[in-house]
C-alpha cells in the first residue's frame, strides 16, 4: 500500500506540474504572438486558465460518479492518459486558438483526475492517519507546482515548448506504473469498521444510489459549509497564483528568473505547509481536541491572509537585483503558503470523515465544480480587476497591486464559513462511524 501511495504522489505531483507550465511564460507568449489581444491582451491570457478550469471541473461530473460505481484505480489512469497526451501537444501549438484547445483537452483530463485521487486516498489511508496521507497528496501537488514553474520558467527564454514534453511523457509512465502497483486497493479500506469486513473475507458491496446520496448530504450540514468555505476560499488562489509572476515584473521589476526564485520560495511553503496541517491536526486530535481540524485550518487561514497582504504591500525597490532586496521578500513568500495551505489537507479529511465511501467519488466530483468556482474564474477576475482598477485612473502597477489585494480578501468572507462547524462536526463523524459499524455486525 506504502508503494501505491508512493507512485499515487508522484503522479499528482506531474499533474499539477503540467497544469502550472503555463503561468510562468504569459509574457514570452505574447511577445511571440502566442496570445493575441493588443493591449488587452491579460483577457486572452486569463482564458488560457479559465477555459481548460471550466470544462475540466464540469466532466468531473461524470468521473467522480464513476468513482463510486467502477474501479478508481483505472479511472485514475484514464483520467491521467487524456491530460498528458494533450499535454503533449501542447508543445506543437501554433497560434493561439491551436494553443487554447490543447489546453482545454487537457483540463479534462487533469482536473477530472482530482475526484478520483482523493477517494483513492481515503481508500489506501488509515482514518488516524488521513491528514498525513492527504497532506502527502498535497505535498505532491506543490511539488508539481513549483516544478513546473521552474521548468517553465528556466525554458521561457528558450524554448518554451520544451517543459510540455518534459512532463507529459513520465505522466503517462506514472499512470501506467500506478495501475501495477494499487492491485489491492479496494473501496473504503481505509475505514477501520470496512478494513474488519475484509479481513473476514467479505466484500463491501455497497454503492451508490443517487437518493441515498442525495438524503446523505442533505442530513450533513458540515458539507454545506464545507462547500460554502471553498467559493470564496478559492478565488485567490486562482488570481495570485496565475498573475504572480506578471505581478512581480510589473510592480516591482523583477525579471522572469527573478520572479520564479520567489515562486520557488512559495512552492516550498506550501510543500511544508500542506504537511504541517494535516500531520498537526492529526496529532492533536491524538492528543483530545476533537475539532482540531477546525481550528488547525481557521488559524492558517486568518494568519496567511495577513501575511498575503503584507507581501504585497512590500515596499520592494524596483529593478532591484540585489540579495538584501530579495531575501525580505522571500522570506514572506515562505511564511504566506505555509500558513494558508494548512486547510487543504483537513478539508479533504474533514469530507472522508463524514461521508460514506461509496459517495465519496461523487461529491468530490460536485466539490470539485464548487471549490473550483473561485480557480476557475481567478484568471480572468484577476484580468477584470486589473483592467477596473486602470479605468479608474490607476497606473499600471498601482492596478496589479489593488487588483491583487482586493482578490485576497475573499478569504476573510472564507474563514466565516468555518465558524458553524464547531457544532456540526462532531455529530456528523459520530454519525458516519455508527453506520459503518452497522453495516459490519450486519
Amino acid at each position: 500500500m506504502r508503494l501505491a501511495l508512493a507512485v499515487l504522489t508522484i503522479s499528482v505531483a506531474l499533474l499539477h506540474a503540467e497544469q502550472n507550465l503555463i503561468p510562468p511564460i504569459l509574457l514570452v507568449l505574447r511577445e511571440q504572438g502566442m496570445i493575441v489581444g493588443g493591449e488587452r491582451w491579460e483577457l486572452y491570457a486569463g482564458l488560457l486558465g479559465t477555459i481548460p478550469l471550466a470544462l475540466g471541473v464540469l466532466s468531473s461530473l461524470i468521473w467522480g460518479y464513476l468513482a463510486d460505481i467502477w474501479d478508481r484505480r483505472k479511472l485514475f489512469v484514464l483520467c491521467m492518459l487524456i491530460g498528458s497526451i494533450p499535454g503533449f501537444l501542447t508543445a506543437f501549438a501554433r497560434d493561439y486558438n491551436e494553443l487554447l484547445l490543447a489546453r482545454t483537452l487537457t483540463g479534462v483530463g487533469v482536473y477530472g483526475s482530482y475526484v478520483i485521487i482523493f477517494p483513492l486516498v481515503a481508500d489506501m489511508v488509515p482514518l488516524r492517519w488521513r491528514g498525513l496521507g492527504f497532506g502527502l497528496v498535497m505535498t505532491a501537488s506543490g511539488i508539481g507546482i513549483l516544478g513546473g514553474m521552474i521548468l517553465a520558467g528556466l525554458y521561457a527564454r528558450v524554448d518554451w515548448r520544451l517543459p510540455f514534453i518534459i512532463v507529459s511523457l513520465p505522466a503517462i509512465v506514472s499512470g501506467l506504473l500506478f495501475l501495477l502497483v494499487s492491485r489491492g486497493v479496494k473501496l473504503g479500506m481505509g475505514e477501520p469498521e470496512v478494513k474488519e469486513m475484509y479481513e473476514k473475507g467479505f466484500e463491501y458491496n455497497y454503492r451508490i444510489k443517487l437518493k441515498e446520496f442525495v438524503y446523505g448530504i442533505k442530513s450533513t450540514p458540515t458539507i454545506l459549509f464545507i462547500v460554502l468555505q471553498g467559493i470564496p476560499g478559492t478565488i485567490p488562489w486562482g488570481v495570485i497564483t496565475f498573475w504572480a509572476i506578471a505581478y512581480m515584473n510589473v510592480r516591482w521589476g523583477l525579471t522572469e528568473s527573478l520572479a520564479t526564485l520567489i515562486i520557488i520560495t512559495a512552492g516550498l511553503s506550501i510543500i511544508a505547509g500542506n504537511l504541517v496541517g494535516g500531520v498537526l491536526a492529526d496529532k492533536l486530535k491524538d492528543l483530545g481536541l476533537r475539532n482540531s481540524r477546525l481550528w488547525v485550518s481557521l488559524t492558517g487561514k486568518m494568519v496567511g491572509l495577513a501575511m498575503t497582504i503584507a507581501f504585497m504591500s512590500y515596499p520592494y525597490p524596483y529593478g532591484a537585483t540585489d540579495i538584501s532586496a530579495i531575501a525580505p521578500l522571500a522570506l514572506l513568500a515562505l511564511l504566506i503558503f505555509n500558513f494558508i495551505s494548512w486547510v487543504s489537507p483537513n478539508v479533504q479529511a474533514i469530507i472522508s470523515e463524514v461521508i460514506l465511501p461509496e459517495h465519496r467519488g461523487t461529491f468530490y466530483a460536485v466539490f470539485n465544480i464548487t471549490d473550483n468556482i473561485g480557480k476557475t474564474l481567478g484568471p480572468s477576475i484577476g484580468a477584470f480587476l486589473i483592467n477596473f482598477y486602470k479605468g479608474l485612473g490607476y497606473d499600471t502597477s498601482e492596478a496589479y497591486y489593488f487588483a491583487m489585494v482586493t482578490a485576497s480578501m475573499a478569504w476573510l468572507l472564507c474563514a466565516m464559513f468555518w465558524l458553524p462547524m464547531f457544532k456540526t462536526y462532531g455529530h456528523d463523524y459520530a454519525k458516519l462511524r455508527e453506520v459503518l459499524r452497522r453495516r459490519v455486525s450486519a
